[in-house]
């Protein structure tokens, strides 16, 4: 087609007057220009903060990337703790419980700051967290005694402020079910009767959301970080994902449930595989995109809606994690197998692009900074 939109175009400045000749040749080089501009494809984004673990070591690469790009070794007990890139460069870090299903848990988080350990608090009981958007504040949801306690706390000044949030009568909370928007906070609880609702505190003031009948959450919640994991908020705070079973399905298949909280509509979002451990879930920074994982053995199953539930894209991994509202960086390793890991960074509409892999060891977590 193209090479006949050229020859066309030759035969056609061949007819015309001289006089013509160059407002065509400029036509052409024009239509040319944005032709090319149309097939050619950018590369990913740079710039973004990754922490990577090795051993007993932590690596933080900011500006990953790019020509300003930079790393920053510290200790760090990888094998006990998980760890989040907070603003600011700053780490959490939540210790792992000695088993991924209920049962011993960690009790106990750290925070550094410019490679060094700065705070460290101990909980008595099972905790869960949620992070912001901004990621510069964090809640805390711990059971002591058959009861939950709630803690905010920004990392970037300090204070830390213990709340109560008043359920609906007769309702209990469901742990690791846990997240944050701005002053809204989100958490899932049951009734008596066993029927589910996903509840927002905003202020002073409680919001229900009752789920569909057929949905409940996943059985038996992992501890520690999964919070940071099952339940999130879009960047607009007015949806609300978190992973579900269906009474109806005869296997084990995991789901989505998305729920808008201005409307009260639910949208069920589907994987494919019989699996049930569910991975990271998280947000576009645009909001119009969803990335949904699905674990099983060494093996993890990456799905990407868009936010009218259409699936985009599909593909098995170990993990991924958002580059932009467009690129999704996939890491492609065998937990059992081992060996040298893959970085894939994947468009939304199926292009891959091969890029570095770092040689400090696999990725725990990735920062989009926020727009300047």
């Amino acid at each position: 087609m193209f090479t006949n939109f050229i020859v066309q175009t030759v035969k056609f400045i061949g007819q015309t007057p001289k006089k013509d000749i160059f407002k065509g040749v400029v036509c052409f080089l024009l239509i040319s220009s944005l032709l090319a501009g149309c097939v050619k494809e950018e590369g990913p984004p740079g710039g973004q903060s990754m922490l990577l673990g090795k051993g007993d070591q932590a690596v933080l690469v900011t500006h990953w990337l790019t020509p300003q790009e930079k790393r920053a070794s510290f200790d760090f007990p990888w094998n006990e703790f998980l760890g989040f890139i907070l603003k600011g460069e700053h780490i959490i870090a939540v210790e792992k419980p000695r088993d991924l299903f209920p049962g011993e848990t960690g009790r106990k988080i750290q925070v550094y700051g410019e490679g060094k350990l700065q705070e460290e608090r101990g909980f008595p009981g099972p905790f869960w967290f949620a992070l912001d958007e901004e990621r510069e504040n964090g809640i805390f949801q711990w059971k002591e005694k058959d009861k939950y306690y709630y803690l905010l706390w920004n990392f970037i000044n300090g204070e830390k402020q213990e709340i109560e949030i008043k359920l609906p009568e007769g309702f209990k909370e469901v742990p690791s079910y846990l997240a944050l928007w701005q002053n809204r906070i989100f958490l899932l609880v049951r009734s008596r009767e066993g029927a589910y609702e996903a509840i927002v505190q905003d202020k002073d003031q409680i919001r229900e959301f009752p789920l569909p009948e057929e949905y409940q959450p996943v059985p038996d919640p992992a501890p520690y970080s999964q919070a940071f994991f099952r339940m999130a908020v879009s960047p607009d705070g007015e949806r609300l994902a978190l992973y579900v079973v269906s009474n109806k399905d005869k296997g084990r298949i995991l789901h989505i449930l998305l729920l808008e909280t201005f409307t009260e509509n639910t949208l069920c979002l589907d994987f494919t595989y019989p699996w049930l451990i569910p991975g990271r879930l998280s947000w576009s920074p645009d909001g119009k995109h969803l990335i949904g994982i699905d674990s099983a053995d060494s093996t993890s199953e990456i799905a990407v809606f868009a936010g009218n539930g259409v699936r985009v894209l599909s593909r098995l991994c170990f993990s991924a994690f958002w580059l932009d509202s467009h690129w999704i960086l996939i890491v492609e390793w065998n937990s059992v197998a081992g060996g040298i890991p893959k970085f894939m960074a994947v468009y939304l509409d199926g292009a891959e692009v091969e890029v570095p892999a770092p040689e400090e060891g696999l990725p725990a977590d990735l920062f989009i900074p926020p727009l300047k």
